[in-house]
């Protein structure tokens, strides 16, 4: 299990909460929180979107999370990155956007090198 995974696990202990409470609280089904904390698979970047306001009040703590999901993205995944650029230029969150246009101009797909 890579830092980032470990540190999401250590924010859902904290918070006492279990991957069946935190789907009722996001509506994000339970077996995709389970497999994405205990089995290491990719979570879409809507569904992180929506489970991040629960685990941290705080927004800069907030944008950091979404800036260490962004990091942690296969390389393949460029419909993540295409969401988390809709999602984040409708939230207003500037340092995330800023962030993504650097991971966007230098990636090695021209259909994300596009996006930024």
């Amino acid at each position: 299990m890579n830092q980032f995974l470990k540190k999401m696990d250590t924010l859902i202990f904290s918070k006492m909460t279990t991957a069946k409470n935190l789907s009722y609280k996001t509506q994000v089904p339970e077996p995709t929180i389970s497999k994405w904390i205990h089995q290491g698979t990719e979570i879409s970047a809507f569904y992180f979107y929506k489970i991040v306001p629960t685990l941290e009040e705080n927004k800069h703590e907030q944008e950091q999370l979404k800036m260490e999901y962004l990091q942690n993205l296969k390389t393949g995944s460029c419909l993540n990155t295409k969401i988390l650029f809709i999602l984040s230029y409708l939230n207003r969150d500037t340092v995330l956007f800023t962030e993504l246009l650097q991971h966007c101009s230098t990636h090695k797909y021209l259909m994300v090198r596009k996006y930024a």
